[in-house]
């Protein structure tokens, strides 16, 4: 009996160490699942959801400004061929080389003038000193009547170009104040008023520039009239030296306007029988781009631009659209052409337009330009990206909100939920909304099966800058 009860023990004892190794077994495997397994699965699931995550963004104001962008090649405002008034004369000097920058007045190059300054020395032998000033004194009226004439003829030019400006300025803003909603509508009236003021003052400058011009027409123009009655009864030879006294004048180059040397025709004994060089202004620029159809049915005279370089990443200049060629031609050569022969930024048939750069600053005759015409204009308002909205067959529109959630420690995951919103604006990448709230997080793109109404999805939170939307921008490169 006692043998039993120790044989008992035994296997009792035995069974207790089997089942205590059994429970140590079974806890290590917890705990190997818990701290090794579990952790791979939830990576392993963490991975498949952040592969399959959808894009959301925060709804933010946003500034829908519509714009075009296009490309095209710095050109001068103002360019000034310079050509021979004398013939089969050699140039004794010149002055210049290609590059320089010259001012308005200066000597550009000078004819030899030891033939003709023989010929005035021997006339002037044979004629009293008041006939050799009056014929002076006329050639001196000649030019000042030329001089004042051509001066006329620039400053009508550039004021008239201010006012088509500012013609073309209030034009746009009588078509922002017409399509201005009610709360913009005060704002907008007043800038069309600036800018019709703006346009009369500049049309009335017209007027003035031209009468103070004219006086100094007049007064070069009576002192040739009478010098004309007095040379009535003057001598050939007279004559003869007042011809020779204009062709002295002749005879030394000036430049019209101040200016970049941008062709150079002549040297030191050549005998020019074209162009002399060409001057162009690098105070006045502009920049002709190309358009596509469908661009070139958007812009307008008088739409402002945003002008940048590559070489000044830093800067960024004003413009506005002087010119709109809204014909496709082979050579667009009525927009104005610097000294280059480039047509534009891309040669061959295109619509084109011309930007007058406000203030040019370090942009340079030649450089490339990025120019962004702003099409369209409105304050800031909420927006979300415009692949964010669905619209239902009956045309109500709706977006898809993220809230976040607690999904088991797994990370970035949201719950979605459907608010209906109303577009009440539209920009290049944004559509300006009613409906949403400013901080609230939109699916961006929810053409997936995986978005619909109480989902839960992963999500990657955008920053704005991260936010890529195809068919925005009009670009041509």
């Amino acid at each position: 009996m006692s043998k039993t009860k120790e044989e008992t023990g035994k296997k009792g004892k035995k069974l207790f160490i089997i089942l205590g190794i059994i429970a140590a077994v079974i806890i290590a495997v917890v705990l190997i699942f818990i701290t090794v397994i579990m952790p791979k699965i939830k990576n392993l699931a963490q991975n498949a959801l952040s592969e399959a995550a959808v894009d959301i963004s925060y709804v933010n104001y946003q500034n829908l400004d519509k714009s075009v962008s296009v490309s095209g090649t710095i050109e001068s405002s103002n360019v000034v061929v310079v050509s021979p008034e004398v013939a089969n004369s050699k140039i004794k000097k010149v002055n210049v080389s290609l590059g320089d920058h010259v001012k308005k007045g200066d000597v550009l190059c000078e004819y030899d003038d030891a033939d003709i300054a023989a010929q005035i020395k021997e006339l002037e032998s044979e004629v009293s000193i008041e006939e050799r000033l009056a014929a002076h004194q006329n050639a001196v009226a000649n030019r000042t009547l030329n001089d004042a004439r051509t001066d006329k003829a620039q400053a009508v030019n550039k004021a008239t170009k201010t006012y088509n400006n500012a013609k073309a300025a209030y034009e746009a803003a009588v078509n922002v104040y017409n399509s201005a909603t009610p709360g913009d509508a005060d704002q907008a009236y007043s800038v069309m008023i600036q800018a019709k003021e703006a346009m009369d003052t500049a049309y009335d400058s017209i007027d003035e520039i031209s009468d103070q011009y004219d006086d100094a027409i007049t007064s070069a123009t009576d002192q040739i009239t009478v010098s004309t009655i007095q040379g009535e009864t003057s001598s050939a030879t007279v004559k003869q030296l007042e011809e020779l006294y204009k062709t002295q004048e002749k005879l030394k180059v000036t430049a019209e306007i101040s200016g970049i040397i941008t062709q150079l025709n002549v040297s030191q004994g050549s005998i020019p029988t074209g162009t002399l060089m060409q001057i162009e202004d690098d105070s006045k620029l502009k920049v002709k781009v190309s358009l596509t159809e469908k661009n070139v049915l958007q812009v307008e005279k008088g739409m402002k631009c945003i002008i940048t370089n590559d070489a000044l990443p830093d800067e960024e200049f004003t413009g506005k659209v002087t010119q709109v060629i809204n014909f496709a031609s082979s050579s667009n050569d009525s927009a104005g052409q610097g000294g280059y022969g480039y047509e534009g930024s891309q040669g061959g048939s295109s619509y084109s337009a011309v930007i007058e750069i406000d203030d040019p600053g370090d942009l340079l005759l030649g450089m490339s330009a990025k120019v962004n015409i702003m099409i369209g204009d409105s304050d800031d308002m909420i927006a979300v990206p415009y692949t964010a909205i669905m619209t239902e067959e009956g045309g109500d529109q709706y977006v898809f909100i993220a809230d976040p959630v607690d999904a088991g420690g797994l990370e970035n995951m949201y719950v979605v939920s459907i608010a209906n919103v109303t577009q009440v604006a539209e920009g290049d990448y944004y559509v300006g909304v009613n409906g949403l709230d400013e901080g609230a997080l939109v699916v961006v793109d929810p053409g997936s099966g995986l978005v619909y109404d109480g989902a839960t999805i992963s999500g990657n939170l955008l920053d704005d800058m991260e936010i890529t939307v195809e068919d925005g921008n009009d670009s041509e490169e």
